[in-house]
Order: C-alpha cells, then structure tokens, then sequence
C-alpha cells in the first residue's frame, strides 16, 4: 500500500442471498493491491476523481470522472487513486458458482 487513502463505503443495498450489494465508495490518494475472487465481478462509475488500474500482466487502464467500466472476476493487480475518488459500485459475488 501506496499512501493513505482512507476508505470510506456507504452499502445501500444487499439481496437477501448476500450475493450482491450496491452503494457508493470514496478513498483517498494511495495505491493498493487488488484480489478479486473468480465469480467477483464489479460494475463501477466514477463520480469523482481519477483512477490508474495497473493489472498483474502490466497492462494500464486510466479512468476519470464521468468514466464506467467493469472490474471482471479473477482480475489481480493495483488499485491506484491519483487524486481523492468517488465511485458509485455494485458487485455481485457469487458463494454457489456454475
């Protein structure tokens, strides 16, 4: 970890199955180190803010305020923020896979 980007998550909503879960996520300037599960995927749009994903194979993707994209399952590498971020998420993680 890269900083001190303070998290801060407001979940407004999960389904009964605790499966999916939604709501709005702000962090500070820092970089991290991102696992997400096989059957994770994460749907996200940045309300505020610029982000730098750097994936475990070195490719780089720069997303900005107004920005949507897709955090896919399995996918490894570093969170950066560049300045302070605001992003509205919704997630599905799934216990029971295909």
């Amino acid at each position: 970890m890269r900083g001190d980007p303070r998290f801060e998550t407001l979940n407004h909503y999960t389904d009964p199955s605790g499966q999916f879960f939604s709501g709005v996520w702000s962090g500070g300037v820092g970089a991290w180190r991102v696992v997400y599960a096989a059957h994770e995927e994460e749907f996200c749009q940045l309300l505020e803010g610029e982000v730098l994903l750097n994936d475990a194979d070195g490719a780089q993707t720069r997303l900005k305020a107004g920005d949507a994209f897709v955090v896919p399952g399995g996918y490894e590498g570093v969170w950066e923020n560049l300045t302070p971020v605001k992003k509205l998420y919704a997630i599905m993680t799934l216990k029971d896979t295909p």
